[in-house]
């Protein structure tokens, strides 16, 4: 392994990551108790610097993966019914964020989810 050089260490402080989940953009202030089966759910990560890549997860409370994106954007999207979640559960969104320093920041939706 390489030795670890005090250039290649920040001290800056990782940058808040916040998950918005809404039935359409722009999210609203109104929190949604129960997202449709077949409609989209939109998730909008936000963070105050440029990012490299942001992965977004949906869990299942039992933390099997039911989804998953990565890529560049700060949207994206995905029907419930169309990626195995049942009405059964409840589920936490997660998202990664890749800074251009090769950092990540991370969070955990602070509500949980539900389809029917």
């Amino acid at each position: 392994t390489a030795a670890v050089k005090p250039e290649d260490v920040t001290a800056a402080p990782l940058p808040d990551v916040t998950i918005y989940v809404c039935e359409s953009y722009p999210c609203g202030d109104v929190a949604v108790e129960v997202y449709g089966w077949s409609a989209p759910v939109v998730v909008v990560i936000s963070v105050d610097t440029d990012v490299e890549q942001i992965e977004v997860t949906l869990v299942a409370a039992n933390g099997d993966v039911v989804w998953q994106q990565a890529s560049s954007s700060r949207f994206s999207s995905f029907v419930p019914s169309s990626v195995g979640a049942t009405s059964a559960e409840e589920y936490r969104l997660h998202a990664s964020v890749e800074l251009p320093d090769g950092r990540t920041a991370e969070t955990l939706n602070a509500t949980s989810l539900r389809f029917a």
